[in-house]
Order: C-alpha cells, then sequence, then structure tokens
C-alpha cells in the first residue's frame, strides 16, 4: 500500500542518517530512490557524477552465487565507476596508508592505476605493485631454477618502471613478485604487507574469477574496476 511504501522510505532515510552521522563531519548527502538496486545504483554514479562506489556485501550460502552478491557483482559488471567491496566480517580501516595494486602483465590491467594514483596522492598513502607469475615447470629440471629467476627478473624490471613513474607523479611505490596461484598470492601478499586496501582490474565473467577470489579471501577491502 501507499502507507506501506511511504514507511518504507522514511525507515530508510532515518537509517542513512544515522550511517551519515557515524561519519562525522564529512560532507555529503543521503538519497532514498525506488527500483532494482543493481540499476539504480550505476544510474545514480552518473546523475550524480560519482568517482567510486563503496559497497558492502552479503555472505552467500548457494554455490552458484558469487561472494559478492547479485547487486553488488551487477555495479561493478556495469563499469560506471570503480567500486570497493568490503565483504562481511571486514573491518574497513579509519585511514589508508598502504595500496597492493595487483597487475597481470597486460596494458589494461594499469588503467587501475586511474583510480589509485589520485587516491594515493590524498590520503599520503604508498603503493606496492604486485605481479604474480605462475610456477615454472620445466621439462628440463635442472633448468627450472634459471628459467624462475629470468621471469622473476623480467617481471620486476617491468613493475619497477611503473614504480618510477609513479614517483614522479608524487606518489611514492614499489614492486613485489610472487609466484604461485594469482588469488592466493595476492590475498598472501596483502596480509604480509599490511595492506589496508587491495586494488585489481577485473574482467567479466565475474564468476569464479580471480576477482571473486581475492574478496573472498582478503581481510581488507577490494578496489575493483572493470576492463573489456
Amino acid at each position: 500500500s501507499a502507507t506501506y511504501g511511504m514507511e518504507l522510505k522514511e525507515r530508510a532515510a532515518e537509517y542513512l542518517v544515522r550511517t551519515r552521522n557515524r561519519l562525522g563531519e564529512l560532507p555529503g548527502r543521503e538519497l532514498v530512490r525506488e527500483g532494482d538496486a543493481a540499476k539504480v545504483i550505476p544510474e545514480i554514479a552518473k546523475e550524480l557524477n560519482v568517482h567510486l562506489i563503496v559497497m558492502g556485501t552479503h555472505a552467500r550460502s548457494a554455490p552458484a552465487r558469487w561472494m559478492l552478491g547479485s547487486v553488488a557483482a551487477a555495479v561493478v559488471k556495469s563499469g560506471v565507476v570503480p567500486v570497493v567491496v568490503v565483504r562481511p566480517g571486514v573491518k574497513a580501516p579509519r585511514e589508508i596508508g598502504r595500496i597492493l595494486v595487483a597487475l597481470d602483465g597486460t596494458a589494461k590491467s594499469l588503467r587501475v592505476l586511474e583510480e589509485v594514483r589520485p587516491l594515493a596522492r590524498r590520503c599520503k598513502a604508498e603503493v606496492v605493485l604486485l605481479r604474480v607469475e605462475a610456477i615454472v615447470r620445466d621439462p628440463m629440471p635442472q633448468f627450472a631454477g634459471d628459467v624462475s629467476r629470468m621471469v622473476t627478473h623480467d617481471a620486476g624490471r617491468g613493475l619497477q618502471s611503473i614504480a618510477d613513474e609513479l614517483d614522479e607523479r608524487g606518489v611514492t611505490g614499489f614492486q613485489v613478485v610472487g609466484r604461485g596461484d594469482p588469488a592466493k598470492e595476492i590475498v598472501r601478499q596483502a596480509a604480509r604487507l599490511g595492506a589496508d586496501l587491495v586494488a585489481m582490474a577485473t574482467r567479466t565473467p565475474l564468476v569464479g574469477s580471480v576477482a571473486e577470489a581475492v574478496v573472498r579471501g582478503a581481510a581488507v577491502p577490494v578496489l575493483l574496476r572493470k576492463i573489456p
């Protein structure tokens, strides 16, 4: 009924006001809109020229559902703006002092730096560039160690050039090369290095992706930038 609908809107508005009060003196506004959240959130982001969306997620019991939940997955997929995902049990940091940026060696994955650079400057955070290389399975085991060292060296050299560019733009950066399963290594390095935020580019479909596994395993929020 109309009365019930008005009551729901009032409750939603009260909830947003309480949440706003927790943010202290940060400027902002509260909005209550009707419709499919997966569609309305990207529309509002376009309407208000939003640069970043932050979303909490809900745990899903059904294995067919993405860890992020259907709404968060749809918002990331829309590609309107990057999305920071905070899963259940993860406490968002009060300050961001270190950002772990996971890169896969492709030019497209570097696009996440477009969001990371201004964020790092604003927060005065350092940026850790991570690239995870697969473990080399050489048919000639006696040369496997040499091949792995060469791969790691090449990856590190590429990351160092990116770190140098960050330094030129006023952002402190350094590089780390990991080996093994990408998602597990990203999660491990985030914990080892004390990162406050993980940032990475992601492609669709999202189900079964590295991004999904990182969100599921990381103990910090994850910034996702959709790329073609």
